[in-house]
């Protein structure tokens, strides 16, 4: 059998969540992963907290989820006396440290954020603590390790500058002959401080290359606000906007945390007047429907989220979206789940284009265009950077089909 029709029967089942036998941890941690809790889902939290419950579990896949803030806040706000006292010091120890760092964090990109804008560097801070505020009122109740922020393409060299005077070093050098390659292939770099090791990272555009999501850069800064944050006034991305990206962003990683599902939701109940009719529009223009339709259906399947009429229309007349939405439903409640394999991951992002012609697009560049390590691996002069692709293919060969022979 090929290795493509592997891939496909293991994506080609059509269950939903409905089909999935969760244990009370899994059901639990569910509950939790959200900014309110309504009276039905406090009835159940406590109906699970009365019957056997794997506490080592629960805590685990709280930290692997990104989750133990929230876990922490309804469990001490609701259901004290049915959670054994050392769970809850664990949890409290790690939301207090988790608050903390990510004060410490808030504080340090609005002060980057604010340098940037000053020396005429348009900056949107984006995902970290802005969205942790706008979807629960509180930078503490979400886990970040990073902060993002977004400057036009054009502005990259010059926000370097300032990162690198403020003392942050980029954790990969890139020579200035390959500046150009990197930057159409990639969306970000990243610098870390070697006293604070905050690591920023700084995009120019919403997704690399290798992924379908040609977000129109310059539309998405005119349709920026501005809001508050730390006391400062910043830029946001609008609530559409942001639901696209945060769908992105979810389907990048094939939704490989459970908070990532829960941003989608929190951010859909927080903004009840959301333009439906517009992030529609846009999603059919980025040739990324199904990019969105995926993060609102997983949404819908865990946490109940009412999403439009058009979306369930779509979401039974494609075999393809609910075969991926049941496959990531499941891997998210696998303990320690095997990362995909490169191939894997590609017919992955293939799978998610609306058009074949893009899920081509994204194969053949995943087996021609160099990844930028390569280029980096062989650093060829600029005469020679022809040749990156030959070495591809060499190198392609040597993993993959000389081992096979």
């Amino acid at each position: 059998m090929s290795l493509w029709k592997q891939l496909w029967r293991k994506w080609s089942s059509n269950s939903g969540l409905a089909d999935t036998l969760l244990r009370p941890e899994d059901e639990l941690l569910l509950c939790a992963a959200r900014a309110r809790t309504n009276p039905d889902t406090a009835v159940r939290m406590r109906s699970l907290l009365h019957g056997e419950m794997d506490w080592k579990r629960l805590l685990a896949a709280a930290r692997a989820h990104g989750l133990a803030p929230l876990l922490y806040m309804h469990l001490e706000s609701a259901c004290t006396n049915l959670v054994p006292e050392a769970v809850l010091l664990e949890l409290g120890r790690r939301s207090v440290l988790n608050s903390a760092r990510n004060c410490s964090m808030t504080t340090e990109l609005v002060r980057m954020v604010t340098l940037f804008e000053g020396h005429g560097i348009a900056a949107l801070p984006y995902k970290g603590p802005l969205l942790a505020k706008s979807i629960y009122g509180d930078v503490a109740l979400r886990e970040f390790d990073d902060l993002d922020i977004l400057v036009p393409e054009s502005k990259v060299a010059e926000a370097e500058i300032l990162l690198r005077k403020e003392g942050y070093l980029a954790t990969l050098k890139v020579p200035q002959h390959h500046v150009g390659s990197y930057r159409r292939m990639k969306h970000e770099i990243l610098y870390r401080h070697p006293a604070t090791s905050i690591l920023i990272e700084l995009h120019w555009k919403i997704a690399p290359v290798f992924f379908q999501f040609p977000m129109d850069m310059e539309g998405l800064w005119t349709r920026t606000e501005w809001t508050s944050l730390a006391g400062s006034r910043v830029r946001n991305l609008s609530k559409e906007d942001a639901l696209l990206i945060l769908c992105a962003n979810g389907s990048r990683h094939f939704w490989e945390k459970l908070e990532l599902v829960g941003g989608v939701a929190g951010l859909i109940g927080a903004h009840r007047e959301m333009n439906w009719n517009y992030v529609f529009d846009q999603a059919r223009d980025l040739r990324s429907e199904r990019v969105l339709l995926l993060g609102l259906l997983m949404s819908h399947n865990l946490f109940g989220t009412e999403i439009p009429e058009l979306a369930p229309r779509r979401i039974r007349t494609d075999g393809v979206l609910r075969a991926l939405a049941a496959e990531a439903q499941r891997r998210l409640f696998i303990q320690n789940p095997q990362p995909a394999s490169a191939m894997e991951q590609c017919f992955q992002r293939a799978s998610l284009t609306d058009r074949w012609q893009d899920g081509l697009r994204i194969i053949l560049r995943t087996l021609f265009l160099p990844p930028y390590n390569d280029c980096i691996s062989f650093n060829l002069p600029p005469c020679l950077v022809f040749l990156h692709y030959p070495l591809r293919m060499l190198r392609l060969l040597w993993k993959y089909a000389i081992p096979a022979v």
